[in-house]
């Protein structure tokens, strides 16, 4: 079973509960969860896409974000 958010399907590929960070993927690209304990950080990524550095989107680079994010929201 895969986890439905906006029009698309996701399956869950990694967690890990520690830094509370769940990787999805999707075919054509993927997302990354990252919970704190008052908000929920959802970053989305698409290989066919560049970032605003011109380099392709990744599941590493989107997981970066969002676990600033978090860090950020924490502080």
């Amino acid at each position: 079973a895969g986890i439905r958010m906006g029009k698309g399907k996701y399956m869950l590929t990694y967690k890990d509960d520690e830094v509370a960070i769940a990787q999805l993927t999707r075919s054509g690209g993927g997302a990354v969860v990252g919970k704190t304990t008052t908000a929920v950080v959802i970053g989305f990524w698409k290989k066919d896409q560049v970032d605003s550095n011109s380099r392709p989107q990744n599941m590493e680079d989107c997981r970066g974000l969002v676990q600033e994010m978090c860090s950020y929201l924490i502080e």
